[in-house]
């Protein structure tokens, strides 16, 4: 399915690319124009697989065949690099209770191993930043099933996870317990800074808003946002100026559609008649 700003658009049929799955991960490419699809959990089967796929609006699904490719897996994350293509992090196979640490980059033909650790952990999210090019990661839960409130930077050039000590955790309001896992996370265009809505500690959901200034997280939750929810889709679209949000789970499957972003852009107005030694205003 494809939005774009008023109503939602069948792209697929249903059976007409990849199988049945869930908790797979799904980024755009936006050098290549494609969607790229790794992963996930076949629901009926009860197991993960390491599938590739991708799809454009020309071609449709197409599996990729890559020689190598990570560990079958769900509850990974994925964000797009520019120069460096789809970077995959952490995720699980349930089946076999193996969790991973592992770093991946898919540029379209190859994925290649960027980095270990710093340890197991599944069902984050990280986004990447242009300005310091480098990707955020927050939450999660480890090997053991603890909820995580750490905040991890993957820096590009270097392929290295560092961690990042903030005085605040995000965390479901009011609750005592630090820490989230499946929330969504995308970077905002105009101030660059990440952006975690929702998630759940436990099965509890959260409907706050959280953004990362580079130092710290900041509580920016507003009065008649979305409800409680954990796993839902978002992502910023940088030319409709705003990001989208689809659905998650809160007691039951939510299929409303959310956007955020400036409701009123600046600008600038002339003022004045201009002074008598000059035709500027």
């Amino acid at each position: 399915w494809s939005y774009a700003g008023t109503t939602w658009t069948l792209e697929a049929a249903e059976g007409a690319g990849p199988g049945n799955r869930i908790n797979y991960v799904m980024e755009y490419d936006s050098a290549r124009g494609v969607l790229v699809l790794f992963g996930g959990r076949d629901g009926i089967a009860k197991v993960q697989n390491n599938e590739t796929w991708e799809w454009s609006s020309a071609a449709g699904w197409v599996q990729k065949t890559p020689v190598a490719a990570p560990g079958a897996r769900r509850w990974a994350d994925m964000d797009y690099v520019p120069g460096v293509g789809c970077v995959l992090h952490g995720g699980a196979d349930t089946s076999t209770s193996v969790a991973y640490d592992d770093t991946w980059a898919w540029d379209g033909t190859t994925w290649t191993l960027l980095a270990n650790g710093p340890y197991k952990r599944s069902r984050g999210r990280m986004s990447y930043r242009p300005a310091t090019h480098d990707l955020i990661w927050y939450g999660g839960k480890d090997a053991s099933n603890n909820t995580l409130d750490e905040t991890w930077k993957f820096d590009v050039a270097t392929s290295t996870w560092t961690e990042i000590i903030t005085a605040t955790k995000p965390s479901k309001p009011g609750s005592a317990t630090t820490g989230l896992f499946a929330q969504g996370m995308y970077t905002e265009g105009y101030t660059g800074r990440p952006v975690i809505q929702g998630g759940t500690q436990g099965g509890v959901e959260s409907n706050a808003t959280w953004e990362f200034d580079g130092t710290d997280w900041v509580d920016v939750t507003m009065v008649g946002g979305p409800g409680n929810r954990t796993a839902p889709a978002i992502g910023w679209v940088a030319n409709a100026g705003k990001a989208w949000m689809f659905g998650g789970f809160s007691g039951q499957t939510l299929g409303d559609t959310w956007e955020r972003g400036l409701s009123t852009p600046g600008f600038f107005a002339a003022s004045g008649t201009g002074c008598p030694t000059s035709a500027g205003l």
